[in-house]
């Protein structure tokens, strides 16, 4: 069975195609050699032909010579009448010899036979004549003349005859040579022009057959390159099939492979939103009972009498703040590992927020005797982009550990300068000082190194936590110690591009609201609904009523008549934000709205924020924060 053409290899399909022109060649140059053939006999014919012309005017001519001579000597007698005659003689015998060889064969060839015998009598009688003595008056000289000449008339007239037929032969023959010749060129033209436009249409055809399925290939390539599988079709058997095929393969895989990277995409996106759905649930659960201890132990430290139970109050809070420092920690590293960790970089002065992180670490210091020595002017005037909150948080890692693993008595020194292209802030104590070993696990989670034998109260999470703070702030941090020579804290964080904004770095006091206010609280938790009204009896002019779920909370918003709604976001039956929207979208005249929630992730805040809240407030409460808030938005 033959192959198809595109199952041949490429070079089986280009000797097929070189070999076809080369076969017409072959044709062409075999046809042209049995016309020139044709030609060369049809030209051999007419030199023949033009020979025997030739000959026969020859002979006729040399007849005629001898006979004038020998007519001549019988006349005058005188012997040099027959040079000519001497001369012609041999000369006609050798004409009529060739004449005999020449036409040999043919349909004249008998009457060609016929004039040599007549030559050869005409020249006997000649002789006979020309002896010795012959006298022309003698009648029988006068009866052999009579006779020769009728001879010489037979012989001038078939002479003549025969010329006329032979001149007739030449021209016949000279137009079927020219016809041959004609004919001959315009077979080579036709030829040549044949096998020239095989071999463009040959070669075009390769070309377009491999530009179509190159073309093809291009097309296949560009769809495996978006994505989309090939198209259904023969696979030829040649190299671009085998090509086709490779692509076919490829693209095969290809799509298997983006199937499980699709598959996996999911998987990884699914235990994404577990992640956050998670952090935002342990981040309720575990702010929730915390927002009642702290909001309750701030109450008692915040009495006016110095009374047993302030004092009670105040060691709660200081356990409950440590705890919620500790679930801080713990819920941000989560939320770095799952990439939801919510930052607003901006420009920042350093000086406000050096202030503060010294200002909070002071009293830890002053209980070990340690001098915090604080940044000078020039740090403190440096800008830098970044997080507020989160460098913040950094800042008073590393301060409160320096303050933690110093030795008593001891100094720690804050500083601040541009190296490297970014603002170096640092914190260097006089401390032990740490190994290589250590310092290769200095920043890894839980990883606590000699506290716990020197009874050092942590988590081993500060140090890992600043680390992933200052990388996602897009900085570095590291440290320079050495054992016995204390250590030098870094992180270089990028330079402020813009003019810098002061962080407010304390709190400012609670702005008194005059007049009655008329307060809803939506809140399913039986405890902070009760430390909300606690904190709101101090406002005994406001009225605060409560609502245990989004239903009921709805059902009031529409009634309307409120000054200010305090907002969860976590509710038995829906979510505080998406009340709010919906009412929004519905044209309710709405109070601001304070949301309360113990869900700390950016997430929650920012879709707090889109929704319409006028501040997010995180459990558990700082009561100052709470009072300013209440303030600002009832003004």
């Amino acid at each position: 069975m033959i192959r198809p053409w595109e199952d041949w290899a490429l070079p089986r399909k280009t000797v097929a195609v070189v070999a076809g022109p080369l076969l017409l060649l072959f044709g062409s140059v075999l046809a042209i050699y049995l016309l020139e053939r044709q030609t060369a006999r049809a030209e051999a014919d007419v030199r023949a032909t033009l020979a025997l012309v030739s000959d026969l005017h020859e002979a006729h001519s040399q007849l005629a010579e001898t006979a004038a001579a020998v007519r001549g000597f019988l006349l005058v007698r005188r012997d040099n009448f027959l040079d000519p005659y001497r001369i012609a003689e041999p000369q006609l015998l050798a004409t009529v010899s060739r004449l005999s060889e020449r036409t040999r064969d043919g349909p004249r060839a008998e009457r060609y036979a016929r004039l040599l015998p007549l030559f050869e009598l005409k020249l006997t009688g000649w002789r006979e004549l020309l002896r010795e003595g012959a006298d022309p008056d003698d009648p029988a000289v006068r009866a052999q003349l009579v006779e020769g000449k009728q001879t010489l008339d037979i012989l001038r007239a078939e002479l003549r005859e025969l010329g006329a037929l032979e001149r007739n032969e030449l021209n016949a023959r000279a137009d079927a040579a020219a016809a041959l010749r004609q004919r001959n060129l315009a077979v080579t033209l036709a030829v040549a022009l044949l096998g020239g436009l095989g071999a463009v249409a040959a070669a075009a055809g390769l070309a377009a057959s491999l530009s179509r399925r190159l073309r093809r290939l291009a097309s296949e390539a560009n769809r495996l390159g978006e994505g989309l599988p090939p198209r259904e079709g023969r696979v030829a058997g040649d190299e671009i099939g085998q090509v086709d095929h490779r692509l076919r393969e490829a693209g095969a895989l290809l799509q298997a492979r983006a199937r499980q990277l699709d598959d996996a995409r999911q998987q990884a996106e699914a235990a994404n939103r577990a992640k956050d759905e998670f952090l935002s649930r342990m981040s309720h659960e575990l702010r929730t009972p915390l927002n009642a201890m702290l909001g309750y132990a701030q109450l008692l430290a915040d009495t006016p009498a110095a009374t047993p139970a302030q004092r009670y109050g105040g060691h709660i809070e200081v356990a409950g703040r440590h705890l919620l420092g500790l679930i801080t920690e713990m819920l941000d590293v989560a939320a770095i590992e799952a990439g939801s960790l919510g930052l607003e970089p901006r420009a920042l002065r350093l000086a406000p927020l050096l202030q503060e992180a010294v200002s909070l670490v002071q009293p830890q210091a002053a209980g070990r005797g340690i001098t915090l020595v604080p940044p000078s002017d020039e740090a403190g005037a440096l800008a830098v982009h970044a997080d507020a909150k989160r460098l913040r948080q950094v800042l008073l890692n590393l301060l409160g550990n320096a303050a933690k693993y110093g030795p008593p008595g001891g100094r720690v020194e804050l500083g601040a300068v541009v190296r490297e292209g970014g603002v170096e802030i640092s914190v260097r104590d006089e401390g032990p000082g740490l190994s290589p070993d250590a310092v290769s696990r200095l920043f890894r989670p839980f990883e606590r190194l000699d506290s716990t034998a020197r009874g050092v109260e942590g988590t081993g999470l500060g140090l890992a936590l600043s680390k992933r703070l200052v990388e996602a702030m897009g900085g570095e941090i590291g440290v320079e110690t050495a054992p016995g020579a204390g250590c030098r804290f870094w992180f270089r964080l990028p330079p402020a591009r813009e003019a810098p904004a002061d962080v407010d770095a304390g709190r400012a006091p609670a702005l008194a609201v005059s007049g009655p206010r008329r307060l809803l609280l939506v809140e399913d938790n039986a405890s902070n609904r009760s430390l909300v009204q606690t904190l709101l009896a101090r406002y005994p002019a406001w009225t605060l009523e409560s609502a245990v779920d989004t239903a009921g909370g709805e059902q009031a918003l529409r009634a309307g008549g409120f000054d200010l709604v305090l907002l969860d976001l976590h509710l038995p039956d829906g979510d505080g934000a998406a009340l709010l929207a919906r009412l929004s979208a519905e044209g309710v005249a709405l109070p601001p709205a304070i949301v309360l929630t113990a869900d700390a992730t950016a997430q929650a805040r920012e879709r707090a924020l889109r929704a319409g809240a006028a501040a997010v407030l995180t459990k558990p409460l700082d009561l100052r924060q709470f009072h300013q808030e209440l303030a600002r938005c009832l003004r």
